[in-house]
This record gives C-alpha cells, structure tokens and sequence, in this order.
C-alpha cells in the first residue's frame, strides 16, 4: 500500500539530492562546540582524518 502511494506521488517528480550539512546542522554543531569545546575537539580531528582517507 505505502508502495503504490508512493509511486503516485513521486511519479512525475525530480528528486534533488542535496549534500552538505542544512543551516539547522551548522548552527547545532556551533552550539555544540560552545557547550562542550573538548569533545567538539575530538569530533572534528575525527572529521578531518576521514576526509583525508576519503
């Protein structure tokens, strides 16, 4: 049933994927690194040593 509905509604649509983190994200992880600016540390040197291996 979800299926056929579905398949209704998206029949004549474009789905555009949009990558990247949404200004809601951002304005979270600035939030995030006020709140707790040592674990914010650790989360973007995880962040960095995965763009670099990508």
């Amino acid at each position: 049933m979800a299926a056929a509905l579905l398949d209704r509604l998206l029949h004549r649509c474009h789905i555009v994927n949009i990558r990247g983190n949404s200004y809601r994200m951002r304005r979270h992880k600035d939030l995030s690194k006020a709140i707790h600016p040592t674990a914010s540390r650790a989360v973007d040197a995880e962040q960095a040593q995965m763009r670099q291996t990508s």
